[in-house]
């Protein structure tokens, strides 16, 4: 993906950063020094010179109060490979969609686009934000609904970076059925 960050900034296009943060329930939460996961992150996509800026999504003063104190932090090489450590500890816990992933488009044998549903249950789970979750789930034509797969006991499409579609499937049933 950097390079084609690169790539695009080197032809003139502007790149904002999205989708950098991973909050809420069912992701760990790592302290790096006096910092946080999501401070860590942050600093991290800013410090590449070809991201002009980023849009972390906050909806809280707590999350302002957070995330101000990066603008004037740098990243270190220590902190680097901290940083490259806990995101092949995230391996399997969220949908890589949003960054590009095409690994289950067209897969379902009943047509659904499982990354359409996973990235509203990211927004439950991964912001702990059930509105945007639920409104993002209304938006979608209902072939993506999980009313599609309810005969279903077992996702058959398998996600190549590990993450289990079958539990995605089950939160998706408890939160949008």
């Amino acid at each position: 993906m950097k390079q084609s960050i690169e790539k695009a900034r080197k032809a003139g296009i502007a790149i904002i950063a999205m989708k950098t943060l991973l909050k809420g329930s069912g992701y760990p939460d790592h302290k790096m020094g006096n910092i946080t996961n999501n401070q860590a992150a942050l600093r991290w996509v800013l410090d590449d010179k070809n991201v002009d800026t980023t849009i972390p999504g906050m909806t809280s003063f707590e999350q302002l109060q957070e995330n101000l104190p990066v603008m004037g932090m740098r990243t270190s090489l220590h902190d680097s490979h901290e940083l490259y450590r806990i995101g092949q500890n995230l391996n399997g816990l969220y949908c890589r969609g949003v960054a590009g992933c095409t690994g289950c488009l067209h897969k379902c044998p009943k047509g659904v686009e499982v990354s359409d549903i996973n990235r509203c249950v990211g927004y439950a789970y991964g912001y702990g934000d059930i509105e945007l979750a639920s409104e993002n789930y209304r938006d979608l034509p209902y072939e993506n609904h999980i009313d599609v797969c309810a005969d279903c006991d077992e996702c058959v499409v398998k996600c190549v970076n590990g993450l289990n579609l079958t539990e995605n499937i089950r939160k998706a049933k408890e939160l949008f059925a």
